[in-house]
């Protein structure tokens, strides 16, 4: 069922023409390599991040949001790439996604929140690149802010609320990954209220695929809060050592 739907989305790239995003995809199989924070939130632990600009609420995503945030108007290419990524997970039916909404009801933030219930989903889906959640565990993940209110924090306000919507689903913690180069993203985490734990490293080589998960000591700084000369991700083991199970 997993081959299936994998080719199955690898043949609407071709039939749909989006010829770039499948030849991305085919040179991911190929040589990949990537790192990613692993960031918690204590949901025992209170956090008031930054008001944003504007009023924002949470709720489930409705069908009739698709047209509002995934209209690819004045979207670059890599940007279209995202959201189609995520119509695709809207599509899996993965339960659930959360949508920070402006005044008028109007969807502008999308983020879903995953329990220990959907770990087989989640790990069919996602090829196994994060951690099996424990009962009192919940995942947030593919956060995505429309570009008409971008620069505005909602990141991390949505956030921060869509995180503690995990607390119904009887979990204390929740977890959320980030690429070690994307600081306008991990910013947003640290002020919805994560910290980093983890050090995820992905390669994919000759189809071929690793995930490992190398566990950080509490309190370690992000780079962008640490001087500009000392700021350095922390020393990565080779694969396989000192790691966490998948």
């Amino acid at each position: 069922m997993k081959l299936f739907h994998k080719a199955l989305s690898a043949v609407s790239m071709l039939i749909e023409g989006r010829f770039d995003q499948f030849w991305k995809r085919l040179k991911k199989k190929l040589y990949y390599d990537s790192t990613a924070y692993g960031l918690r939130r204590d949901l025992a632990a209170p956090v008031q991040p930054r008001r944003p600009r504007i009023d924002i609420e949470v709720r489930p995503f409705r069908e009739e949001d698709a047209a509002i945030l995934f209209d690819p108007s004045g979207l670059a290419e890599a940007e279209v790439g995202e959201l189609t990524q995520r119509k695709a997970l809207v599509r899996a039916g993965i339960p659930t996604c959360w949508v920070g909404t402006a005044p008028g009801n109007i969807p502008c933030y999308m983020q879903w929140l995953f329990s220990s219930a959907q770990n087989g989903a989640v790990e069919n889906y996602f090829e196994g690149i994060f951690p099996r959640l424990h009962e009192d565990e919940c995942l947030l993940e593919d956060a995505y802010t429309a570009k008409s209110h971008r620069g505005m924090g909602v990141m991390s306000w949505a956030m921060a609320r869509i995180a503690e919507q995990a607390a119904k689903l009887n979990a204390r913690w929740v977890i959320t990954f980030c690429n070690t180069t994307n600081i306008a993203s991990l910013k947003g985490c640290v002020g919805a209220g994560f910290a980093p734990y983890v050090v995820r490293r992905e390669r994919w080589i000759l189809f071929h695929h690793t995930v490992t998960f190398t566990p950080l000591p509490p309190g370690t700084p992000l780079p962008f809060q640490v001087p500009q000369k000392s700021a350095s991700l922390p020393e990565i083991p080779p694969l396989g050592a000192g790691t966490l199970p998948v």
